[in-house]
């Protein structure tokens, strides 16, 4: 094999070219038998026109070059992918120029020189076979050239060479057949080698594709295993932040508790310098503990063990609350502590963990200010749902500002009373209002203040009625959305009903007779404080004006108010819009 020719098919031009030889050999069949069948067809209507020996030694030389070519194909069909270009190339042309001149021999062997219909028709088989040569073998563009130029120009030089008009005329027109015939040749070549370029190209971008697609499946599967294994290292992580702070909890509740008894021990009392130290261990031991309490709660949100349990809250009864927590530390500073959020405001949220973040802020703020400074929580005018610690206290460094949120960065620093904190308060309110699907967000100017923005996303409250009586379920609807037009109202005819609608979409607020067929508003006020999720639903039953047994008995299983029958909407409305206004 030539060393041109052992080149990889990663070489363009070696790869078009064997496809080009594949195609001459895959259309051989077709000459293969073309040119036999004209032959045999010659043989027929010349038999009593030319010389029997040369016209039968004519055929069954053509009949044999048909054979050995046949035979080439074969032979090539056997050979490997990486096939010797140059050699088949050569094989091929060697039987398509012994074929051409077999017919461009027939000017001489077998001419009808005394009949020119059987000249016209032998000219008219000789030109058919070089068109279908050009059909046929367009692959290499000197094949179909060559085959008309040793087939056609003899026959029509004899023409010419006879001399009359007649003759000269017939030999004009098979050169011009032959120029057309090439030109047309160019055009088909052209067109099949860009066709096998694109192809190859084509192929390429498909292999590509693949390739990059089984890189892709490659990367997929070594990223779901470091994601597996980011997640494992996670899970022991978390296992052992949990175990570490359990263990943690319950030796410095000891502690504390122990030194609270020495500092109030009114029988042994202990004075001077050991109480003071002491007093300073209290104060680290109580520091710590808050920190394990925050460690315990980070871990919990980040790994979802600590589910929410949203309920729509009034914003200001909450925020009083804390104010009323920390109203000791503010007075003792000489601080302003104000709650001016507006009355009726309200806030989707978990309760608990929405006390804990604003106990956070508005414990700092007040760590952070000093005697005549005012800490003041407010609603932003056109932020319904955005609450705002503000104070007029130090304010926060720009080095510290940027951090305040994460929990890879101790951020901590020192009241203004000399405080301590954790660092970790103002990381776990920052995931507790994420896991809300909330923000909290920061602006400070240090000498000037500072101010929190805990935003919660906007939702409209959920109520489900259940009532088999259409009229009651008609009336409640419709002054319900009187009240609050973004409510969503869902329908329910029995408990069996109202427990499929629930399991599908907990909602916010259950109002459900107690009387009806299937399953009555008792055992569905049961089932309800039993499914965790719906646990703290507020549930309101409704009940008969003066049946008090049965209204004391929702009561005391977890209903959180009651209407009554007839509905009475100046009684009924206020009881509800505590839920939902």
């Amino acid at each position: 094999m030539a060393a041109s020719d052992s080149t990889s098919d990663r070489d363009p031009s070696q790869r078009i070219r064997r496809e080009q030889v594949r195609i001459l050999f895959h259309n051989l069949y077709n000459g293969w038998v073309a040119s036999p069948l004209m032959a045999a067809l010659i043989l027929l209507l010349l038999w009593e026109q030319v010389s029997r020996p040369a016209l039968v030694t004519w055929f069954l030389i053509n009949l044999l070059v048909a054979l050995l070519r046949l035979v080439s194909n074969v032979w090539f069909k056997r050979e490997r992918a990486d096939f010797d270009c140059r050699k088949w190339e050569r094989i091929f042309m060697a039987g398509l120029v012994a074929s051409a001149l077999i017919w461009g021999s027939a000017a001489v062997v077998i001419f009808p020189a005394e009949s020119v219909p059987h000249q016209a028709f032998l000219l008219l088989i000789v030109s058919g076979l070089s068109a279908g040569t050009t059909m046929a073998f367009p692959a290499l563009l000197s094949a179909p050239i060559l085959f008309m130029i040793a087939s056609t120009v003899p026959l029509g030089v004899r023409f010419f060479l006879i001399g009359d008009a007649l003759h000269s005329a017939i030999g004009f027109t098979a050169f011009t057949f032959i120029g057309l015939g090439i030109a047309t040749a160019k055009n088909s070549h052209a067109l099949l080698l860009n066709s096998v370029k694109w192809r190859f190209e084509n192929l390429d971008l498909v292999a590509d594709l693949q390739a990059a697609r089984e890189r892709q499946a490659r990367d997929i599967i070594e990223l779901r295993k470091a994601k597996e294994e980011a997640e494992e290292a996670t899970k022991l992580k978390d296992k052992f932040v949990s175990l570490v702070v359990h263990d943690l909890k319950s030796p410095l509740a000891t502690i504390t508790g122990h030194l609270y008894l020495m500092l109030n021990d009114k029988g042994d009392p202990i004075g001077g310098a050991h109480e003071k130290h002491l007093r300073a261990v209290l104060d680290r031991a109580e520091g710590l503990s808050t920190m394990v309490e925050e460690l315990l709660d980070i871990n919990m949100l980040q790994t979802g063990k600590m589910l929410l349990t949203r309920v729509f809250l009034d914003a200001r009864m909450m925020v009083q609350g804390v104010v009323e927590s920390l109203e000791h530390l503010a007075m003792e500073k000489g601080i302003a502590l104000e709650n001016n959020i507006p009355p009726g405001t309200r806030i989707y949220a978990d309760h608990n963990l929405a006390f804990q973040v604003f106990q956070n802020i508005i414990s700092n703020a007040i760590k952070f200010t000093t005697a005549g400074d005012r800490v003041t929580v407010i609603v932003p005018e056109g932020k319904e749902n955005t609450i705002t610690v503000r104070d007029t206290g130090a304010g926060i460094a720009p080095n510290i500002l940027r951090d305040i949120f994460r929990h890879e960065i101790r951020t901590t620093t020192l009241g203004t009373a000399g405080e301590r904190g954790t660092g970790l308060g103002l990381p776990l309110c920052y995931d507790i209002m994420q896991s809300h699907g909330g923000t909290l967000t920061v602006e400070s100017e240090e000498g000037r203040g500072s101010a929190f923005f805990a935003t919660f996303p906007p939702a409209a409250p959920s109520i489900l009625i259940v009532d088999d009586d259409e009229a009651i379920l008609a009336v409640l609807a419709m002054s319900l959305k009187a009240m609050n037009p973004r409510l969503t109202i869902r329908k329910a005819h029995n408990g069996v009903e109202a427990l499929a609608a629930i399991r599908s979409a907990a909602p916010d607020v259950i109002i459900s007779d107690i009387l009806m067929p299937e399953m009555d508003g008792m055992e569905l006020l049961e089932t309800v404080r039993k499914e965790h999720i719906t646990r703290s639903t507020p549930f309101i039953v409704i009940t008969n004006f003066g049946d008090v047994e049965r209204r004391e008995t929702a009561l005391r299983m977890g209903a959180n108010d009651f209407i009554a029958k007839p509905l009475v909407a100046e009684d009924y409305m206020p009881r509800i819009g505590r839920y939902i206004r």
